[in-house]
């Protein structure tokens, strides 16, 4: 028990620190006082993504009494209140969340990485006095967050991004689509699998 809350402790510290290094990363994307501030933003955000990721990966390896199952809507939540305090500027966050869900099959820190990084992605897209739009739902067998925004400051980093997304999504058999269309609108999908019912597995 006690090795289980040092690790949730261990989690939450470490994500606070990574949020003052995204708020860094974003207000350092819309600066001026650097040569280059999106790529120095972009450095900082891909080593902080690489950080958790870990993270996520160690406490889903340790036995700490849980199984394996995580609840989206929560997470979003509380991952949206980490963003708006940590962005440095104006942002609109409209939710769209079922009333009720499945869980799905994968670590909760797992999922809150997943679901940090698209916010953070979406910001950084969306600018200063953007709005981000976010809805969950399930779909058969998966559950989807799906979040989408107009283009505002951009990030000439989307893509990198997008796909250290998508292959983490991918460590835990998820699956991820980022498009941008012609307008700049940003479009974010990602799906992961419901989890069985003990009486299923």
């Amino acid at each position: 028990m006690r090795r289980q809350r040092d690790l949730h402790r261990l989690q939450g510290l470490l994500g606070r620190c990574l949020g003052r290094i995204d708020q860094q990363a974003l207000q350092l994307v819309h600066g001026e006082t650097i040569a280059d501030p999106a790529e120095l933003a972009h450095h900082l955000e891909d080593e902080a993504a690489k950080l958790q990721a870990l993270v996520a990966s160690i406490l889903d390896s340790v036995d700490t009494g849980g199984d394996g199952r995580a609840d989206l809507n929560p997470i979003v939540e509380r991952c949206v209140d980490a963003l708006l305090q940590q962005v440095g500027f104006p942002l609109v966050v409209r939710r769209r969340l079922a009333a009720v869900l499945p869980a799905v099959a994968c670590a909760p820190g797992q999922l809150a990485h997943a679901v940090q990084r698209a916010l953070a992605l979406a910001a950084s897209h969306a600018g200063a006095g953007g709005e981000l739009l976010l809805t969950s739902r399930s779909d058969g067998d998966h559950v989807l967050f799906e979040l989408s925004c107009e283009r505002g400051a951009g990030d000439r980093h989307l893509a990198d991004r997008a796909l250290t997304l998508r292959a983490f999504l991918v460590s835990f058999h998820g699956r991820c689509e980022v498009d941008v269309d012609g307008d700049g609108r940003l479009r974010l999908t990602f799906e992961v699998p419901i989890a069985l019912e003990p009486d299923e597995r």
